[in-house]
């Protein structure tokens, strides 16, 4: 499966007795979030539709799952290393003075 990107336009659709309707839109990654928050049968009859192409709601299970895995070994690459603190440059401060 090709992972997209997180926040490509999406909307929820679901289907109803008469038509299918627009439940929400917004970015991809909220959208996938929003369906996986439905219990699991009211699942069924949604979907996220992309300019990209559409995923049922188990290909939005495992592109969120996807997503997780690679910020986390982003995460696990990164190193904690001390931050020194800054310093104002000669003859400046961090304090903004206001006119009197």
């Amino acid at each position: 499966m090709l992972l997209m990107p997180m926040n490509v336009p999406a909307a929820i659709h679901r289907r109803c007795e008469r038509a299918d309707t627009i439940v929400a839109e917004g970015p991809l990654l909220i959208m996938a979030h929003g369906l996986m928050a439905l219990a699991p049968e009211n699942r069924a009859d949604c979907w996220i539709s992309t300019k990209l192409g559409n995923l049922m709601p188990h290909d939005a299970e495992i592109m969120l799952r996807n997503w997780d895995g690679r910020q986390a070994k982003a995460a696990a690459g990164r190193t904690a290393r001390p931050v020194a603190p800054r310093r104002p440059a000669a003859g400046h401060s961090f304090v903004r003075r206001l006119p009197q």
